[in-house]
């Protein structure tokens, strides 16, 4: 069978501090906490018990709940019991108001897009539901959660990290969802203009619902700065090539009736019953793979604005349309 978990018991936790700068709080070390101590000969020297595990006391619970309360610990050296506890109490409720937005944020998100959140964020909400979601638990009862569910107390900032990025997003979301919409409309081509490809790609992946949660990673501003760069870029490169279609496009359309023409003569022709040789098939296969391109544009191309729609709302060209100039003049 197991052993049963051991704890140490300090006789003072003056002076002593965590790894990560945290003070200590405590002077009953649990296995998951002994790695966290910033170890030190004198610790022993004032004093040290080991033994089997204890039931804890309130003090007991504070260096635990101190990653879940960012204002515990300046409160639980000096002040009395009932000052810390309504500290604690106030934070709690705090991170179960923020934990309810970001359930609704994500709700709101997956109805717009239809994109699950993926395990890696949805897990630690789950585990912050499972610590904050019962307002009646007693704050042993929130210690003895974290034990459960966190070998490492530490992790629970992490999680807590994860959710403020999630919540932070509540006050972007319609801009979120109109900059994903935005692009959806924009069609590019790689070998056309692959420098707009990639600021296309590369920008959608940091709008995905992931990307922007993950901690860490691009800030709102930083993305906003991107969006309008490739707006500016993409809208003068559109201008231009819905400029310049629309000005061949006459040409293109005059050539394509004269093929038509041709192959209506030579349709007339291959009806001859007397003729053996069938003439222009190659030319009506041609010219059946042609498309007609689109209805001439009144539209100013230059004067198209571009901040609000990727394509002209007239004619509704993309970027990446081009007339089939070289299949006209093969059809010649």
């Amino acid at each position: 069978s197991e052993s049963p978990p051991v704890e140490i018991r300090l006789a003072s936790r003056d002076n002593l501090s965590s790894i990560d700068g945290r003070p200590l709080l405590t002077t009953r070390l649990t296995n998951d906490l002994i790695p966290l101590l910033r170890w030190d000969l004198s610790i022993a020297e004032s004093g040290v018990q080991i033994g089997t595990e204890s039931e804890p006391e309130w003090e007991d619970t504070l260096q635990h709940l101190s990653y879940l309360s960012t204002n515990l610990a300046v409160h639980a050296g000096g002040s009395d019991r009932a000052t810390v506890e309504a500290v604690l109490a106030h934070d709690l409720e705090s991170l179960s108001q923020e934990l309810s937005e970001s359930h609704s944020i994500l709700a709101q998100l997956y109805q717009a897009t239809g994109e699950p959140l993926s395990a890696e964020f949805a897990d630690p909400l789950a585990r912050l539901a499972a610590i904050l979601g019962d307002a009646s638990a007693e704050f042993p009862d929130v210690y003895g959660k974290i034990r459960g569910l966190y070998t490492d107390p530490r992790l629970v900032q992490d999680d807590v990290s994860a959710m403020h990025r999630l919540a932070e997003m509540g006050g972007v979301i319609p801009e979120v969802l109109e900059l994903r919409s935005y692009l959806d409309k924009v069609a590019i081509s790689h070998s056309g203009t692959p420098d707009l490809w990639v600021d296309h790609e590369g920008l959608q992946t940091a709008l995905s619902l992931n990307n922007l949660i993950q901690p860490g990673g691009r800030t709102w501003e930083s993305l906003t700065r991107d969006i309008a760069r490739f707006k500016a870029g993409y809208g003068a490169a559109y201008r231009s090539h819905h400029t310049q279609l629309h000005h061949a496009l006459p040409a293109y359309h005059r050539g394509l009736e004269g093929a038509r023409r041709k192959t209506e003569v030579l349709s007339l022709v291959n009806s001859i019953l007397e003729l053996t040789n069938v003439e222009g098939l190659g030319l009506v296969e041609s010219l059946a793979a042609l498309e007609g391109g689109p209805d001439p544009c009144p539209v100013d191309g230059e004067g198209l604005g571009m901040e609000e729609t990727p394509i002209c709302d007239t004619c509704e060209m993309t970027l990446d349309q081009n007339l089939p100039l070289d299949g006209l003049s093969r059809s010649d």
